[in-house]
């Protein structure tokens, strides 16, 4: 089982930057939510104060903000866990339903085919199954739940929604 984890939350933005979850112009507005939670660099103040419209200085201050903060940019596989980890956590919150978490987690998984992520083969086959065996809801429902739990390390919620 993959243990909780607490995760940055300007890394979940660089997670979703990295497979086009969020594009460019999406900086700003998710600088200024990091920005409420109270973390701040020089460079992310600047990007959260930026016009969506300029997205080539916005990747630039996010860049900078990233250094600033000592973060990197994770890799495609790293990108995918981050996200599908967030997505489970709000399945087991009840913020989104199994099918509709399954479906964003094929989503962000298709985002990097040249990842080997196999902790998310169940929110796959759920996802590829669901519509077509219906009668099977219950099961599919399940089986996303314990495969959620599993991926965030038992359930237990710690880790931060993203901005």
């Amino acid at each position: 089982m993959t243990p909780p984890l607490k995760t940055h939350p300007l890394l979940l933005v660089a997670a979703k930057h990295r497979l086009e979850l969020l594009l460019s112009d999406e900086l700003p507005a998710a600088a200024a939510r990091v920005v409420q939670l109270g973390i701040v660099s020089p460079a992310l103040e600047e990007l959260a104060a930026l016009r969506p419209s300029y997205t080539e200085e916005a990747q630039v201050l996010f860049r900078d903000a990233l250094r600033e903060l000592k973060l990197e940019v994770p890799n495609e596989r790293d990108a995918v866990l981050l996200i599908a980890r967030e997505i489970a956590a709000e399945i087991l919150a009840g913020h989104v339903s199994a099918k509709a978490g399954a479906r964003r987690i094929w989503d962000a998984r298709s985002r990097a085919w040249s990842a080997s992520v196999p902790e998310l083969d169940t929110f796959i086959y759920a996802d590829c199954e669901w519509d077509e065996r219906e009668r099977d809801s219950d099961l599919f429902t399940q089986g996303v739940i314990e495969a959620a739990r599993d991926l965030v390390g038992g359930g237990s919620g710690s880790q931060a929604p993203a901005p």
